[in-house]
């Protein structure tokens, strides 16, 4: 496994240089600090990957309120209730929604992580790779409060321009949705 992470951090050295939120990495034979580093921006590009997937997921199938419950509860830090009235919808719908929702995220998770390792690693050693990386996964989340503190924690990194330009997609798709005609929904 420790090949196939040196390679990757060879060969992203470059992208991982430019994030000034990092440490510059200064050689492709990088030390335990740098390597955690590299996971850590690993990690948040997969769990950004896997929430935008799940956005476009949820909107795609019209169920945009199950999303809009998760990132109210962990991004915004509001309470059920509030969400929920918010939302017009009863406390124990918006509970469920969440509850769904977040393991939705987690399997998405899950499922990058896989598709990680399959461009890596050989099929016979597949499942020790996939083990071993998705335990790393949970240890640098579990360092970071667990996937909601995480997540919110990636959000506030984000540019407000990234998170208006996804609004205005969601809305224009929406927007399409509700313009088609029904036999064609």
């Amino acid at each position: 496994m420790d090949g196939g992470r040196k390679r990757l951090l060879r060969e992203n050295a470059h992208e991982l240089r430019d994030r000034s939120d990092l440490r510059t990495l200064k050689a492709p034979d990088a030390s335990e600090e740098q390597l955690d580093a590299f996971d850590a921006a690993w990690v948040e590009g997969i769990l950004l990957q896997a929430v935008e997937s799940l956005v476009h997921e949820y909107h795609r199938t019209g169920r945009g309120d199950y999303f809009r419950v998760l990132y109210g509860r962990i991004c915004e830090q509001m309470t059920i209730p509030q969400i929920s009235q918010d939302l017009g919808i009863t406390p124990i719908r918006a509970e469920n929604y969440f509850k769904a929702t977040r393991k939705r995220l987690a399997t998405k998770l899950q499922e990058l992580v896989r598709n990680h390792v399959e461009r890596y690693c050989d099929a016979d050693q597949f499942e020790s790779e996939f083990t071993s990386e998705w335990g790393r996964v949970g240890g640098l989340l579990a360092e970071h409060g667990g996937l909601e503190q995480a997540i919110a924690k990636v959000y506030e990194t984000q540019e407000p321009a990234q998170t208006a330009q996804r609004q205005t997609r969601a809305i224009t798709a929406a927007l399409r949705r509700i313009a088609q005609p029904p036999d064609d929904r």
